[in-house]
């Protein structure tokens, strides 16, 4: 027991605050969000208006818990043991083969067009935000071990000797697809992109992924709202492309979340109608507490609260991608690096769609939408990041002692 407290007080002594507050407080804000959020939904439906609260609440706890934990966790064991991420991405690959099996067997058990949650009694489990962890942790390990990395000097080569990595990672993307989950894998494709990058691939081959990339992006997206497929046009994730681009015209069908976020923000102004004053949540924005909590936020706060929450947010993600360029190990700057641009890129999604400068998604808003999956999983990549990061700080120390 005393070395275990020794090794706690140790470990401590490297604890990152300017990462460990931003997440507690964003999660503290999350708790207060969903119940103002959900209140008014729940009793309509006759549950008790503290039903999300105690459940958030609930996940909350979990994730400081768990925060702990991964952040005590032996760095080196997670640098060196290899079947910690096979296990993830055998048991991440099955669920979400489960998924798709489940998609056409029950075509009922989709919600918004997609079957993304394995429910299990009162736990719903959603695979792709385990699949988000699961590639950054594995792409980490893998290219962080991997010799000859830096060899390539074109993507032929680069894609010859990471074959099987690239190929794991496209797989995943493609499963989350087939859900279908367009947000979730673009999410994860960038995820996977942004680590390819910087795992030591030179700047031309990194300008020639992007081009290509962007072309894909252009022809597809002008494909799709030009000249788009029978098949396609009754299909959900469509008709949410339909009512990004006219919100107004199809505001009694897929154009009403985006219409009533608009009113939510005039509603609120630059000071906000005060915490449990919102008008959209009752029965007029759907889901306010998941996809459209900074609709509400933006409300009940005004502008400035919502300025506020963002600006703590993308200091969390800040400081994430600063830890990771300070890192001198490729395997934290990757952790650091996936961790940061799944968490900028999710926020980017959630206020895009909210404000209609993006098609909506369905993505939540990290630490504060509803989600005990997100939960969950967001709370062990932050504390990955503190444990990544102490480490740094431990080799810079020894560093400095040898000098």
């Amino acid at each position: 027991m005393k070395n275990i407290r020794e090794r706690l007080t140790n470990k401590l002594k490297y604890m990152d605050y300017y990462i460990l507050i931003p997440f507690f407080v964003l999660t503290c804000i999350g708790i207060v969000m969903v119940y103002s959020a959900s209140s008014s939904t729940v009793v309509q439906i006759g549950l008790s208006a503290n039903y999300y609260l105690k459940k958030q609440a609930l996940y909350a706890i979990l994730s400081f818990i768990i925060v702990g934990i991964v952040f005590l966790i032996n760095h080196h064991a997670l640098v060196t043991t290899k079947a910690i991420y096979m296990f993830m991405i055998v048991g991440v690959g099955i669920s979400l083969l489960f998924l798709i099996g489940l998609a056409h067997l029950h075509p009922s058990s989709a919600v918004n067009g997609a079957t993304a949650w394995i429910r299990l009694g009162p736990i719903n489990i959603e695979p792709s935000e385990l699949a988000k962890l699961t590639i950054i942790m594995y792409l980490a390990y893998v290219f962080a071990n991997h010799s000859d990395i830096n060899t390539a000097v074109n993507l032929k080569t680069f894609y010859h000797n990471n074959a099987r990595p690239i190929t794991i990672a496209a797989g995943f993307c493609l499963l989350i697809l087939l859900q279908p989950d367009t947000g979730g894998m673009t999410i994860l494709a960038t995820i996977i992109i942004i680590m390819i990058a910087t795992s030591g691939m030179s700047v031309k081959n990194v300008f020639k992924c992007l081009a290509i990339l962007i072309a894909i992006l252009t022809v597809g997206w002008l494909w799709i709202v030009n000249f788009p497929p029978t098949w396609m046009t009754h299909s959900y994730q469509y008709q949410r492309i339909v009512a990004f681009l006219h919100p107004f015209k199809y505001a009694k069908a897929g154009g009403t979340q985006l219409v009533n976020s608009y009113y939510a923000i005039v509603n609120g102004g630059a000071f906000g109608r005060g915490i449990g004053q919102s008008i959209q949540k009752r029965g007029f924005l759907p889901e306010p507490y998941t996809d459209f909590i900074m609709s509400v936020i933006t409300e009940e706060l005004g502008v400035v609260g919502a300025v506020v929450i963002l600006a703590l947010l993308f200091f969390l993600i800040g400081r994430i991608i600063l830890v990771g360029i300070r890192a001198r190990k490729t395997y934290n700057a990757l952790i650091c690096f996936g961790v940061g641009t799944w968490l900028f890129i999710q926020t980017c999604f959630n206020i895009g769609g909210m404000l209609g400068l993006l098609p909506i998604t369905g993505v939540t808003l990290p630490f504060i939408s509803y989600g005990g999956t997100s939960m969950i999983v967001l709370a062990v990549a932050i504390g990955l990041v503190l444990n990544v990061d102490a480490d740094e700080k431990k080799l810079r120390l020894h560093l400095k002692s040898k000098k």
